[in-house]
């Protein structure tokens, strides 16, 4: 007689892991933890000394134009005006003006912000130059801060560049550009 050998699956019971369990884990990996925490402040703090952001910032203040009367032969009253202040509406459309594609192409084309070589990607895709013109355009719009001042009619913009010079450059383009645009 051979005698069989019975196997009988015993229900196992699963409980969830508890906090105890979990910082078991970190204790015992302590050095582990220890330097990547040291590596991530290390590289964080690495890429704030040796990437500075500079951001340079113009206010353009908006005000009404004059209004010449007209000339006749006949004297005539003064024009009576019925407000001088601007309006908000009028602010947030100059603000918008400033954010305008066609302006934004013009300042990247003035401050020369499409002299930067292409990457291996960009040549292995043969991007095309308005292609690259709209990146560029995008990541100048994206960078470029613009938003009407409180309480006054300013508007106040702000461009982040990793290079002083090149802040300069485009905050002196937008505002030669805006102002041909108002010409």
């Amino acid at each position: 007689m051979s005698e069989e050998l019975r196997l009988v699956p015993r229900p196992v019971q699963v409980t969830a892991p508890t906090l105890r369990d979990l910082l078991a884990v970190v204790f015992r990996q302590k050095r582990l933890l220890g330097i990547s925490f040291a590596m991530v402040f290390l590289a964080t703090l690495a890429y704030g000394i040796f990437f500075p952001s500079y951001q340079s910032e113009m206010k353009v203040m908006i005000r009404r134009g004059r209004v010449d009367p007209m000339l006749t032969p006949t004297p005539t009253p003064p024009p009576q005006f019925a407000r001088n202040e601007v309006s908000e509406e009028e602010l947030n459309s100059e603000a918008e003006l400033l954010r305008d594609q066609d302006i934004l192409r013009t300042v990247a084309q003035q401050a020369n912000l499409l002299s930067k070589p292409d990457s291996l990607l960009a040549r292995l895709t043969g991007r095309t130059p308005e292609i690259k013109m709209e990146n560029t355009v995008r990541r100048l719009a994206r960078n470029l801060e613009i938003e009407p001042a409180k309480k006054a009619t300013m508007i106040v913009v702000r461009y982040r560049s990793s290079s002083p010079e090149q802040s300069r450059r485009v905050l002196g383009a937008l505002s030669e550009a805006y102002l041909k645009r108002h010409q």
